[in-house]
């Protein structure tokens, strides 16, 4: 919040780079948004550095993705073959849940990782598999499958507190609002200042 306020309100330009190379040193989730901020600067330096580091981390991933695939086309045992498309599906989610892809190409993405992560789970019955095809059910607005999946993924051993959040948010796509607020009520108080606190809060007060 604090490098996004600098880079909109700052008047000196060394301060919006400062901001801009501190971004580079943070996870990508964070940094993400605050870079494409950036895009929009008037300094063409600035603008020049985020486009810069954005590419690399989509090429980094798209590097990731040519490498699975290739180990995915010389193996063909189970349950080796579950595992890399499981992770090649984590790749292709990372590029939107990063906001790397966007418009068809997001829907492209997230059907691919769909995809991938179904034939995962034909062999490999991970817990964390069945979150992230919640996840991406979700996302593409495929809500009773969002839940089918996330209930499997306590089934087979996930934490509740890992999957209720998104329950919650399923349920509330679906206007089941008792749901929800069950959920949340389910789920573990979280530390005070949090989003998931305030949604708690908001529900149960």
């Amino acid at each position: 919040g604090g490098l996004k306020a600098i880079l909109k309100h700052a008047s000196e330009p060394n301060k919006r780079l400062s901001a801009v190379m501190s971004a580079r040193h943070m996870s990508d989730a964070r940094a993400i948004p605050i870079l494409k901020l950036a895009l929009k600067d008037l300094e063409d330096d600035i603008r020049l550095l985020a486009y810069s580091t954005l590419d690399g981390k989509e090429t980094k991933i798209n590097e990731k993705i040519s490498q699975y695939q290739q180990e995915i086309t010389l193996t063909s045992t189970q349950p080796e073959l579950g595992k890399l498309q499981g992770q090649l599906a984590e790749l292709y989610w990372e590029l939107s849940y990063l906001g790397l892809a966007q418009g068809a190409l997001k829907s492209y993405v997230l059907e691919k990782a769909e995809l991938l992560a179904l034939q995962s789970v034909e062999h490999v019955k991970a817990p964390a598999t069945f979150v992230l095809l919640g996840r991406i059910c979700l996302s593409l607005n495929k809500y009773p499958q969002a839940l089918t999946h996330l209930t499997h993924a306590t089934e087979f051993g996930m934490a509740q507190r890992h999957v209720l959040p998104y329950k919650a948010e399923v349920a509330f796509y679906m206007s089941l609002l008792d749901d929800c607020k069950r959920y949340l009520n389910e789920l573990p108080k979280q530390p005070e200042g949090s989003e998931l606190r305030h949604l708690q809060e908001y529900w149960h007060g």
